[in-house]
């Protein structure tokens, strides 16, 4: 019963997430999730960039190591006398972090900071598509009607001016946004848009976690589509279940309107 009061806390979402949680905390989390609909989004979130850095670097752990980086490692001699267990843990320590260092040493560096600053931005931005977009009742916190107010609210959260593209010449019209969370508990502004045939897109928009500029980047999973970038100090994911070429187009729309 004690669980079940005790309020839900960040570790708890982590433990939850990787699977190290009491049963009768899980039931509780459970609940608590139930009922708090950014909470159950962070959940998603975490779950899918989980899902992603396996994909990324899983391989790393099933390249060869090169004859070099071993024979390195076997000629490591501790200074003083200690359990055999210390030095071999030494050993190995010594060995992944020499074999992830050759195995990224020929990326560039603007591929290393992209890399570090988006699977959190990519999974959270399609967590949020695919759990809002269904709604019926509730896909949006503001409406479109209340569009100043939203923007307003919007970009004192960010700390930066952010704007809801017009997309109307295109075919779709805002049906509103909603503050989402991002990475580190910090705010993420969320707009969706709604064309004739009741085809949903949505803009998810956080402060960027780097200063450099970067270029389209294309994402694709099962249905879900995305264009990302970072133009500092914000960073922008456009995601909807629409071929490449036409999400593309709308990209290029939304990105020059916001750098105007």
């Amino acid at each position: 019963m004690a669980e079940m009061a005790r309020p839900v806390t960040e570790e708890d979402i982590h433990r939850y997430v990787d699977g190290q949680m009491d049963p009768n905390r899980r039931d509780a989390v459970e609940l608590h999730l139930l009922d708090d609909s950014t909470d159950a989004l962070t959940v998603t979130a975490y779950r899918h960039q989980n899902r992603l850095l396996r994909e990324s670097f899983d391989s790393i752990l099933e390249e060869r190591i090169p004859e070099g980086i071993l024979a390195a490692a076997v000629t490591v001699r501790p200074r003083y006398t200690r359990p055999a267990w210390v030095a071999a843990a030494g050993i190995v320590l010594f060995v992944a972090g020499a074999a992830l260092g050759w195995s990224v040493k020929d990326l560039g560096r603007e591929n290393i900071a992209v890399a570090s600053a988006t699977p959190d931005f990519k999974a959270f931005a399609i967590s949020a598509h695919r759990v809002y977009t269904p709604e019926v009742r509730h896909p949006v916190e503001v409406v479109a009607a209340e569009e100043q107010h939203l923007v307003q609210w919007l970009s004192k959260r960010l700390g930066h001016p952010v704007k809801a593209p017009a997309l109307s010449p295109l075919g779709f019209e805002l049906v509103g946004g909603r503050l989402l969370p991002a990475a580190d508990g910090q705010p993420a502004a969320h707009f969706m848009y709604q064309d004739k045939s009741m085809r949903r897109l949505t803009l998810y928009v956080r402060g960027a976690t780097s200063s450099e500029h970067t270029a389209f980047r294309f994402v694709r999973e099962d249905d879900t589509a995305m264009f990302y970038w970072i133009d500092a100090p914000l960073a922008y994911a456009l995601v909807g279940s629409m071929e490449r070429e036409e999400l593309h187009r709308i990209s290029t729309t939304v990105y020059e309107q916001l750098s105007n």
